[in-house]
This record gives structure tokens, C-alpha cells and sequence, in this order.
């Protein structure tokens, strides 16, 4: 999990929008792929849809 660098700034915010933010950082923060193409092709697949669910979500 990223060190928060200023918790005061992130505390004042409203818990929905902390657990929403919380929500899409989880969504996209997958492991690494391993070392074939297919494990490379896969996690940018799964990446990008998860970006676009994310991208959605936000909007």
C-alpha cells in the first residue's frame, strides 16, 4: 500500500469519496505479469478494462 503523504488533506475529504477513491486504486493495482508474452498480453487486457471500469465509474 502507497505511504499517504499529506493524511490531512485526504482526511477532510468525505468517507464515500475516500472509499471510492480507495476502490479504483485497488482495481488497478495488479500484481506484475510474469515473463512470457502471454502473461504480458493478459495483464495489459486486464489493465485496460479495469481502467475503463475505473474511467466510468468516475465520470
Amino acid at each position: 500500500m502507497t505511504k499517504r503523504t499529506n493524511p490531512e488533506r485526504v482526511d477532510s475529504l468525505p468517507e464515500p469519496v475516500l472509499a471510492l477513491l480507495r476502490a479504483v486504486h485497488d482495481a488497478l493495482d495488479i500484481p506484475l505479469p510474469g515473463l512470457t508474452d502471454a502473461d504480458e498480453r493478459a495483464y495489459a487486457r486486464l489493465l485496460e478494462l479495469r481502467a475503463m471500469h475505473a474511467r466510468v465509474t468516475l465520470a
